[in-house]
């Protein structure tokens, strides 16, 4: 909630950067909630579907593999640029 937060408050005063890739990062939290929430939607409604209509059911759970996808994608990038973000900001050869 709080990251939420900081994003909505951030967009709304218009603070970061253009360039820092601090909108790059704020833009991959975007992706990673969006499919969170669309794999969670489709696929209670690919069970439910399975009971009614089957044809239905089977292309949600096909979107919900792709946002599946999108997360560990979207996950594997976060976490390349926060390795990077470290790796610049690593002073242990001192």
């Amino acid at each position: 909630m709080k990251k939420a937060m900081e994003i909505i408050h951030l967009y709304w005063e218009k603070r970061y950067i253009i360039g820092s890739g601090r909108e790059r990062k704020l833009g991959m939290e975007k992706v990673k909630y969006i499919s969170m929430l669309s794999a969670v939607f489709t696929q209670i409604a690919g069970i439910i579907f399975l009971f009614i209509n089957i044809t239905i059911a089977v292309g949600l759970f096909l979107a919900y593999f792709i946002s599946l996808i999108v997360l560990v994608v979207a996950f594997i990038k976060i976490r390349l640029d926060e390795k990077k973000e470290d790796d610049k900001n690593d002073y242990g050869d001192y």
